[in-house]
Order: C-alpha cells, then sequence, then structure tokens
C-alpha cells in the first residue's frame, strides 16, 4: 500500500531521483530492480564532487587508474547538519522500505572500465519507515476454508510511532516509555526540511486515503513547528476526528482554558493544556499566547522525546520559555505530574 504514492511524493520533494548512489551517473542499481536513491545537495558541493571526479579522470593514465582503489573525502559536520539520502525499495515480501540516511561524504575510485567514479559514503539510517507485507493463514469456519490475509505494520503508521525507550545509563534517571512519535522521527523532522515536506505529504495522503483527518492537523503542525511534541499513542489519535476531541481525551486539563481548540495548532495546544496546572493563574493570560515560533525556541531533546509528561521535560521548557520570553512571574516550578 502506497508504495507509487510514496515514490511520487519523494521525487516532488527531492532534486535527484537516481539508481545508484554514483553521483551524476545513469546506470541501474545492480542489487534491486525497484530500487532507487532521492537526494538533494548544495550546488556548490555538487560542483566540487564533479571538479575532483574530472580532475582525477583526466589527469590519471588508464595504468595509473587501475592502481587507484579509493579517495574518501568526508564532510565535518554533525549528522544532523549533514545532507541526506532517501533510499526507497520493495523487499523480498512485497512490502515497501524507505530508509533515510545521512550523506557522509564522496568515495572516488575506478570502475571495472578504468573510469572514475564518485558515490556518496552513507551513514546508519537515521529513520527507518517501512511495510510489512506478510501473509497469515486462517480458517474461515463459514466457508470452511483456509484463508490468507496481509499483515501490515499501520498500527505505527509505518513507523512514526512506537513505544521509545529513554536510556537510563546515559541520562542517570529513571527508565521512561513515550507511546509519541518516535525521538529519532521528531529530532529528523526538525533538523531536515526534505524529510519534514515528505512527511506533511504522507501524512496528508493516509489522512484522505483512510478518512483519518486528524493527520491533516498533524501534517499542518508539523510544517508550523517542525515537529509533532504529544506524548501520545497512533491509536488513541485515530479515534479524534478533530484536535478538539484529541484535548479532552489526552489532556483532562483543557477544561480550565478559554481558547478554540480547533484553531489552535496542534503544539500549541498541547502545551497549553498540559503546562496550565502548573503555573499561576496570573499567568494564563502570557501562556495562551504562546506561538509556534516562540514554542520552537524553547523545546528541548527531552520534549522532542516525551512532550510534556514528565517533571524534567516540563521544567525544561518553562525554564527555556523564561529566557525567550520572560513572561512568566517565575520560571521554577516544584508540583509534580
Amino acid at each position: 500500500m502506497y508504495g507509487e504514492e510514496i515514490k511520487e511524493i519523494l521525487k516532488n520533494t527531492y532534486d535527484v531521483c537516481a539508481r545508484t548512489l554514483d553521483f551524476a551517473s545513469s546506470a541501474a542499481s545492480r542489487r534491486k530492480m525497484d530500487e532507487f536513491f532521492f537526494y538533494s545537495l548544495d550546488k556548490g558541493y555538487e560542483e566540487e564532487i564533479l571538479t575532483l571526479r574530472n580532475i582525477l579522470e583526466s589527469q590519471f593514465p588508464k595504468t595509473e587508474k587501475s592502481h587507484l582503489t579509493e579517495l574518501k573525502q568526508l564532510l565535518g559536520k554533525s549528522r544532523w547538519k549533514l545532507p541526506q539520502c532517501a533510499h526507497y525499495y520493495v523487499d523480498s515480501s512485497n512490502g515497501w522500505r524507505l530508509d533515510f540516511h545521512e550523506i557522509k561524504g564522496v568515495c572516488y575510485h575506478r570502475t571495472f572500465g578504468k573510469h572514475i567514479a564518485a558515490t556518496f559514503i552513507l551513514g546508519r539510517p537515521i529513520v527507518q519507515l517501512f511495510e510489512h507485507r506478510l501473509a497469515e493463514m486462517h480458517f474461515n469456519s463459514d466457508k470452511g476454508t483456509w484463508e490468507s490475509s496481509i499483515l501490515s505494520n499501520k498500527n505505527t503508521l509505518y513507523g512514526y510511532w512506537g513505544k521509545t525507550e529513554y536510556n537510563k545509563k546515559r541520562y542517570g534517571n529513571d527508565q521512561t516509555v513515550t507511546e509519541g512519535i518516535n525521538y529519532r522521527v521528531n529530532r529528523n523532522l526538525l533538523s531536515n526540511a526534505q524529510f519534514r515536506m515528505f512527511t506533511t505529504s504522507f501524512f496528508s495522503l493516509v489522512a484522505e486515503s483512510e478518512k483519518k483527518y486528524i493527520l491533516n492537523d498533524i501534517s499542518r503542525t508539523i510544517n508550523a513547528c517542525g515537529c509533532f511534541l504529544p506524548s501520545v499513542s497512533l491509536s488513541k489519535i485515530l479515534e479524534c476526528r478533530t484536535p478538539a476531541d484529541f484535548f479532552k481525551a489526552s489532556v483532562p486539563e483543557t477544561d480550565r482554558l478559554n481558547i478554540n481548540l480547533n484553531k489552535i495548532d496542534m503544539n500549541v495546544g498541547y502545551v497549553i493544556a498540559k503546562l496550565s496546572p502548573f503555573i499561576c493563574t496570573q499567568d494564563f493570560s502570557t501562556l495562551s499566547k504562546l506561538t509556534p515560533q516562540t514554542l520552537g525556541k524553547c523545546i528541548d531533546s527531552k520534549n522532542l522525546f516525551d512532550g510534556i509528561s514528565s517533571p524534567e521535560s516540563v521544567e525544561r521548557f518553562l525554564s527555556n520559555y523564561y529566557k525567550q520570553e520572560r513572561g512568566f512571574s517565575k520560571h521554577k516550578y516544584d508540583d509534580t505530574i
């Protein structure tokens, strides 16, 4: 399901659709028939790759090219600032996989025809989206026959949702589980414009196809804020028709707020509703003026993990808000969730 539609979205999102990781090559992939690589690069970086490849091609005689193994040129950036490549292919069960890798650099090497090729060096997948296509046999008692059905992982929206465990050893506090969008997905949404564009288009596609229009609201929220903060399972979200239904089901404290929850950005509404029990009454008017732009400045990595669902995530967001806006009467809160 959605395999062909996903390819079209990727073609509209990225500048290049290639069949191989060799830069500026028209060769098809030798591994899979239905396999594509999508990426967008800075024009200056493209020119640099082509220039170096052409220099190596023109300056080395064929006899010397045969002794050339490889020359690697790595980009010295953090993984969240590197350009990315979307690797789409159909797996052995006829489902699809879509891996988003950072492009770590380029490897210049000789080909079998004694030419020089420039091949992208990819890191491990940052985000993996996929559809399982596994057949399960079950007995139809009405017909008295065995029938097969296809199992899919639609219950996590192909990998966007799922329980994420907090690394206790790394952070030194109690292990926590969140049922919201995976941390890596949220982190990549915030960092990479192409992944964000793909996601908003994909959510809109699923919303129209399956008549789950709440996904359109999530798509608009991601487009405005760059992530989706609510730590709420997909199944609970899809039970809701409107953002107001979502807030009433997931954040009971919304009764204290005098705002239209159907018109407000879902991240903003979620943060306001979650924080309202922990602030002074005199600060309500300040909190109600929160915008997606201000929210983006206050988000901490802990918020990308579990939204506003733990004392630590509440404290971090409020501390950042105080630094940005200085609108609250105090910036430390001792209440627990």
